[in-house]
């Protein structure tokens, strides 16, 4: 095939639509924006859990719920609230679908792209987390210093890189995403704007230190001080010998830069949400412009209510490791949403990068963000294959490119197995059941 990309057409739809779609459409609209607001107004202004007298299969739903929320310190309306959010948003988005019906567009769903990599590529990009691990497993028997795995594994990475870049060129997929002046100007704008705002309430007492804060600023100070070289960066025996060493790191190059402070130490953690700005703009911009509606003014009404909410603006002051899971989960969608789009090898190499590099950051963003696009992924070739009724080896090119991506990144982390095994106790599954937890909180 020639780089084409699949697509179903829809039947023409009549310019002359129903009064009753407007209506509906309307209505739907109408319904989810009251359904948000009521959701998050709830959440912030009701303190006092609902408990219903009748004693029923609901009645231990809603007290299950409860508990939950005081286990997870959270609002007594927040888990339903986020139910009724997610409801409302639903039926905006059947509305604005409707809505957009009625303007007797022609409705095409573009299906997971075929991608038309040279085969020599694709096996060389799936064999390269087998090099990456045996090369690390190699350098460990050996006893070498890790700096010896970095070289020949950037070196990998980028030829990939290239190859994948040279073949979506050739191609003409090897394109940027479309800004106007006016959006560049204003994503510029509103990420200084955050960066300053966030900078500004670092120095706060409100944000001294919280619980165990104190032991990542300690060893990020410590790296500091004995120089950005004087640990290994790959390596998970960072803080309580369970988090990534390449996060301390991060925030110590930081605090070279700025001084090992308590400001800049908490200001690292600020950027790794700031850069998040651009690629959520596209995101929003992207899905809400094929549901019809007015991409540009939710994309910027979206990113506003993110990044101006409570509780993204905590956790980007908190100099801990868990909002480094943000930038992996919210760019390898992004990237992801691109490859899709423009059916690039590139793309779905750069994405599974994304989720991969958190590895090295936060095993939370790992957690969420490589499932999350991988079933994506799953979802378009299962579409393809039921609009096709075959299904062509090709249709995996996409999911082993992404997974070849995660897994290279991840190479210093799979051959220690234990290690990795520790922290995903300790940080995602813990040992701690539901039932202990609510026994504690009742007690």
């Amino acid at each position: 095939m020639d780089g084409r990309t699949v697509e179903a057409k829809a039947p023409e739809v009549d310019p002359q639509a129903s009064v009753g779609r407007v209506v509906i459409g309307w209505a739907a609209t109408i319904a989810g924006v009251f359904l948000v607001a009521a959701a998050v107004l709830a959440i912030r202004l009701l303190h006092r859990p609902f408990e219903p007298a009748a004693s029923s299969v609901w009645a231990g739903a809603v007290s299950t719920v409860t508990v939950w929320s005081r286990v997870l310190d959270l609002a007594p309306f927040t888990i339903w609230g986020l139910v009724v959010i997610t409801i409302g948003c639903v039926f905006g988005v059947l509305g604005a679908r409707l809505r957009r019906l009625d303007r007797g567009r022609r409705i095409r769903e573009r299906s997971a792209v075929v991608l038309d990599t040279p085969i020599w590529l694709v096996i060389s990009t799936a064999l390269s987390p087998c090099v990456a691990i045996l090369l690390f497993a190699a350098i460990q028997k050996l006893e070498w210093s890790t700096a010896a795995f970095v070289v020949p594994w950037f070196a990998m990475l980028a030829a990939i890189t290239i190859g994948l870049a040279v073949s979506d060129r050739r191609q003409g997929r090897l394109r940027l995403p479309h800004l106007g002046r006016w959006e560049t100007v204003g994503l510029i704008v509103a990420a200084s704007a955050a960066f300053a705002l966030y900078a500004s309430i670092c120095g706060s007492w409100r944000f001294s230190f919280i619980g165990d804060e104190y032991a990542f600023f300690n060893y990020a100070r410590d790296i500091a001080n004995n120089g950005l070289f004087s640990a290994s960066w790959l390596d998970g025996m960072g803080v309580y010998h369970d988090n990534p060493r390449t996060m301390s790191v991060y925030q110590a190059a930081w605090m070279k830069l700025l001084g090992p402070t308590n400001f800049a130490w908490r200001l690292s953690a600020a950027f790794l949400t700031v850069i998040c700005l651009p690629p959520l703009y596209l995101i929003l911009r992207h899905l809400v412009g094929r549901c019809g509606g007015p991409a540009r003014s939710a994309a910027v009404l979206g990113c506003l209510v993110f990044f101006s909410s409570e509780q993204i603006i905590v956790w980007s002051i908190e100099g801990k490791i868990h909002i480094a899971a943000l930038p992996s989960v919210i760019f390898g969608l992004c990237l992801y949403l691109g490859a899709r789009a423009r059916g690039s090898a590139l793309l779905y190499w750069l994405s599974g990068l994304a989720c991969g590099a958190a590895f090295h950051f936060s095993l939370l963003g790992v957690a969420v963000s490589a499932p999350a696009v991988g079933l994506l992924i799953g979802f378009d070739v299962l579409g393809q294959i039921w609009r096709q009724r075959r299904f062509p080896l090709r249709l995996l090119v996409p999911g082993i490119i992404f997974v070849a991506a995660v897994l290279v990144l991840a190479a210093p982390y799979l051959v220690p197995c234990d290690l990795l095994r520790a922290a995903a106790d300790t940080q995602i599954v813990q040992d701690e059941g539901a039932e202990s937890v609510v026994a504690r909180v009742k007690g």
